[in-house]
């Protein structure tokens, strides 16, 4: 199965194919889930995130923070739970900007006539991210660099 695909948000079977076609990506289903943890409006409860905490745990029970002092123990734990904040951060802009421009999208089909390929779509998130990313630079350099570090992985 392929991790990356397409999500209909009102959109016909006829669309549906062409979009598959043309981008050869597959036709997913919501709920979605990533890293574990669904992918959801709601606020997520222990259970929802019982997979991502049971990582977390295993990394730091393995054989190499045993043998790690304290200081380095403490620094494997904060830069745990720094990650997943930074992830956090990315989803949220990227799953914002992703809705935004599906609407205009949608929007410009229906009213305007206008079909965009999906590779332009993809191109005006992916610099919308970085757009709001780099705006961060002024408030927080740090958390604007690290930002930038988890989305160019």
């Amino acid at each position: 199965m392929t991790k990356t695909c397409f999500f209909s948000c009102g959109l016909s079977q006829p669309e549906i194919d062409h979009i598959k076609q043309t981008s050869g990506l597959t036709h997913g289903t919501l709920p979605i889930r990533y890293l574990g943890v669904p992918l959801c409006t709601r606020k997520l409860s222990m259970a929802n995130c019982e997979p991502l905490i049971s990582s977390v745990k295993a990394k730091l029970t393995s054989w190499s923070a045993k043998t790690l002092s304290f200081a380095g123990r403490l620094l494997l734990i904060n830069t745990n739970l720094q990650g997943p904040r930074h992830l956090q951060i990315i989803r949220l802009l990227a799953w914002q900007c992703t809705l935004y421009y599906i609407w205009a999208e949608r929007n410009s089909r229906l009213h305007r006539h206008i079909f965009k390929p999906p590779d332009s779509i993809v191109k005006q998130i992916e610099a919308t991210i970085r757009s709001k990313i780099s705006a961060l630079r002024d408030r927080s350099p740090q958390l604007s660099s690290s930002l930038f570090a988890v989305w160019n992985v």
